[in-house]
């Protein structure tokens, strides 16, 4: 057996108070929480029951097993999406799981829309805007709104993208971003009005109301983590 001279002292006080932080600074949007990694490693069975008691309903992990076991933790209703998406295979997994997959490629999206039975599933459609690491282009979204009805039956629910430089308010490419995703669910409420939206993470919060639109995703910041100046000296540490 392996024996550990290290203690973790983890903080939910400060957990609640950093939440309801972001939730108020979220202002009409619902605000999620990101426990990946186990809760970026704080622990993913104390994080998301505790939140879930603050009134959190959103939570974002990586993989199809994160997703799996934090659904084992919470009671209903609550929403838990994986951000990596859906391997192949696993479609109808996701569906008899009842979970929710990020979509982030032309492929993976093909996939879930051949694969999954109308009116079976829940899907996120994540376009690129600028961060360049994950999600379909705008010019591979057009294609996929020629058939709405398609996204619409294989259960299209949000549109999603990511900041790449939220944590410095000034840089011009948060307002191109902002002004691409504006397109984005623009051109997808058009032929799905119901389609919700989401750009902010915990920096991305703090840039202001037009970058909110349905739901913040909070991450680092609930863990105590200052990633923007305007959180800087307001956060708790929960380790």
């Amino acid at each position: 057996m392996p024996s550990y001279s290290g203690l973790l002292r983890v903080n939910l006080t400060a957990l609640r108070r950093n939440w309801r932080l972001l939730r108020e600074l979220s202002g009409e949007a619902d605000c999620g929480a990101v426990v990946k990694a186990n809760a970026y490693g704080v622990g993913v069975a104390p994080v998301t029951q505790t939140l879930y008691s603050e009134g959190c309903r959103d939570f974002f992990v990586a993989t199809f097993e994160e997703a799996v076991q934090v659904k084992r933790l919470l009671p209903d209703p609550c929403n838990v999406y994986a951000l990596q998406g859906c391997s192949p295979g696993l479609e109808m997994r996701f569906i008899e799981e009842n979970l929710i997959p990020v979509l982030v490629s032309q492929p993976m999206v093909q996939r879930w829309l051949d694969r999954v039975p109308p009116g079976c599933g829940r899907f996120v459609l994540k376009v690129n805007t600028g961060m360049n690491r994950l999600g379909i282009s705008p010019e591979e979204l057009q294609e996929f709104l020629k058939e709405p009805d398609r996204l619409e039956g294989a259960g299209l629910v949000m549109v999603m993208s990511h900041l790449a430089c939220a944590d410095e308010p000034e840089h011009e490419l948060n307002r191109l971003q902002l002004a691409a995703f504006q397109r984005v669910v623009r051109q997808v409420r058009q032929r799905l009005p119901g389609v919700k939206a989401s750009l902010a993470n915990s920096a991305g919060v703090l840039l202001g109301r037009e970058w909110h639109f349905d739901l913040a995703r909070p991450g680092i910041a609930l863990y105590g983590g200052e990633c923007a100046p305007g959180l800087v000296g307001r956060l708790a540490p929960v380790v």
